[in-house]
């Protein structure tokens, strides 16, 4: 099954790199996001633009990830990486009125949108964001070739725009390999303008 998965990675990151070129986000050096968040890995990743996310990963994206949504204005939806909508009118679409409970749900349907099944909110509860007042999402779901997958999100809005991290990754090993780096990661997250 690893293997399989290994090479399931390989050809996305090979798509991906057709377009886009991977760079390192090296552990314990602060990388900008999106011109507007700052991060201090505590691991190695490697990190590419892609489809307008950034989007970051140690073993390919099918087996972890973290895409970061910055700036996200209203009517804008939450484009998936992997069997993104093929009709984008039909993409679930962010207001900035939204409540804590309404971003839950533009998660979730975002993900339903995209061809996830058996989609399951676990847990959802207050989270600071680049130290703004947000929500933290726990979740699972199964791709449409039946591999299960366990993700949590980040967000807040500010300035009107949803500023979001998702972290995805295969329930059998990956997800919780980088659960902690990622939650690490996360909770030292700035926004550049409170910086200065």
């Amino acid at each position: 099954m690893k293997t399989v998965l290994r090479i399931a990675a390989a050809s996305l990151i090979l798509t991906m790199s057709a377009c886009q070129t991977f760079t390192l986000a090296p552990a314990g050096k602060p990388v900008v996001v999106a011109k507007k968040l700052e991060i201090t890995p505590t691991i190695d990743w490697s990190k590419v633009k892609y489809r307008g996310m950034d989007v970051w990963t140690v073993d390919g994206p099918p087996l972890d990830m973290v895409k970061f949504y910055t700036d996200l204005e209203d009517g804008d939806s939450l484009e998936m990486i992997i069997d993104a909508p093929t009709n984008k009118d039909d993409a679930p679409a962010f207001r900035k009125s939204m409540t804590n409970l309404e971003i839950a749900e533009l998660i979730k349907n975002s993900y339903i949108n995209a061809g996830r099944q058996q989609f399951a909110i676990s847990s959802m509860k207050p989270a600071m964001f680049a130290n703004k007042k947000g929500i933290r999402v726990d979740f699972s779901y199964k791709t449409k070739k039946g591999l299960d997958k366990r993700g949590f999100a980040v967000g807040a809005i500010f300035d009107d725009k949803l500023n979001l991290a998702i972290y995805t990754g295969t329930e059998e090993y990956y997800f919780p390999k980088y659960k902690y780096e990622v939650e690490k990661m996360l909770m030292a997250l700035e926004h550049i303008e409170n910086k200065s």
